[in-house]
């Protein structure tokens, strides 16, 4: 075979290994919060975020009182709120494509529980049971309405449990989640709003078209 067969069939190998890569989010809670993004080999802190070098804006007082005059202050805030709106305008323009993408961005996510343990403890065993009863509904609920609008993934291996434990004064709470989706799903979801907010945007305009006819 000659050799442009094998750099081609190389290619469509690591693009295919590419699409079905899948990219992480990692949560994760003891004490502190802790998110991260992994991808391939790389790995990138979210929260904490590596801290850096905050330097020193030194004030600069000008002299002309121009900036000071009501007629200025005045102008400014016109500007403000007409950017404001502006701004409002073209997100209320894109709403539906904006609602499609998140509805199928969601769709396509998968949320992978590997540790959500919740230890209830008080000074009173009324209200730790209470709380108790409140928590293990909220989680159960929180795993429904997820499993509703995305994919969730709970294996034998997952640790998720909501304890009372009347011999503490202090509740507790540990969680690992892993938030993820193939590269390929990435690509369909954009394609997908893309195609959506132009089918809206046609919508419209052949719309108006109508009304100014008529």
């Amino acid at each position: 075979m000659p050799a442009f067969v094998y750099i081609l069939l190389a290619i469509f190998l690591l693009l295919l290994l590419l699409l079905i890569t899948k990219i992480k989010v990692y949560l994760c809670y003891d004490d502190s919060l802790r998110v991260y993004a992994e991808f391939l080999f790389f790995k990138f802190n979210i929260i904490p975020s590596k801290q850096r070098k905050k330097k020193k804006k030194k004030s600069k007082k000008s002299n002309s009182t121009k900036a000071n005059t009501p007629s200025n202050v005045k102008s400014n805030s016109v500007t403000n709120n007409s950017k404001e709106k502006s701004a409002i305008q073209k997100l209320f323009d894109v709403r539906e494509a904006l609602l499609a993408l998140i509805k199928k961005f969601l769709k396509r996510l998968h949320f992978r529980f590997i540790v959500l343990k919740v230890n209830i403890g008080t000074d009173n065993a009324a209200t730790t049971a209470i709380l108790y009863g409140a928590v293990n509904q909220g989680v159960s609920y929180l795993l429904e309405s997820l499993k509703s609008i995305s994919k969730v993934d709970i294996t034998s291996n997952s640790d998720i449990s909501v304890n009372a434990d009347f011999l503490s004064q202090k509740s507790d709470f540990k969680a690992k989640i892993v938030l993820y989706l193939h590269v390929a799903s990435l690509i369909h979801v954009g394609i997908h709003a893309i195609i959506t907010h132009f089918k809206i945007k046609s919508t419209k305009e052949d719309k108006n078209g109508t009304d100014k006819a008529k």
